[in-house]
């Protein structure tokens, strides 16, 4: 394997790959299917590499399956808004980008650091989206329900666990 014999260029590959997803993350509210593709084939050999394939598979099943239930909580509160409060949501905080991407890094984390992963991302921005609610409040420039990319989070809480 390429990855076992180049420990730098498994470094670079992962940091410069990380690097487009958080700046295309922050600048179109997007992650590209072949992006989250190439993580998920880096991170299951990587993962692979580093834990073994039974903690690799379950952390990154672990990883999806816990983000995949996030998003139709998401989408479930979406249509309680809409139904109760006859609010029309147009933007949904969290997207399937966003799983896929949750679940390439539960690949490179692995069992049970995974969901670790998924909580400290969860922390890491709510305590953004405060600071970043306050300073919109105080410029008299806040809208409810404005998303905020979760790559940075997701980036982060990896490099703290891996």
């Amino acid at each position: 394997m390429l990855f076992v014999k180049y420990p730098l260029i498994e470094g670079l590959v992962l940091s410069t790959l990380l690097s487009i997803v958080i700046v295309i993350d922050i600048k179109r509210k997007i992650i590209p299917f072949y992006l989250n593709l190439f993580l998920l084939i880096i991170s299951f050999i990587l993962g692979v590499n580093c834990h073994g394939h039974r903690t690799t598979i379950l952390g990154g099943l672990g990883g999806f399956i816990f983000m995949l239930l996030l998003y139709y909580l998401g989408l479930l509160f979406a249509k309680y808004c809409q139904k109760v409060h006859s609010n029309q949501i147009t933007v949904n905080g969290l997207g399937l980008g966003d799983v896929l991407f949750g679940g390439g890094l539960s690949l490179l984390i692995g069992w049970p650091f995974s969901i670790i992963l998924i909580f400290l991302t969860i922390i890491f921005a709510g305590c953004y989206s405060l600071i970043y609610k306050a300073i919109k409040k105080a410029t008299n420039r806040y809208r409810t329900f404005t998303s905020i990319p979760l790559t940075p989070f997701f980036v982060l809480s990896a490099i703290l666990l891996f």
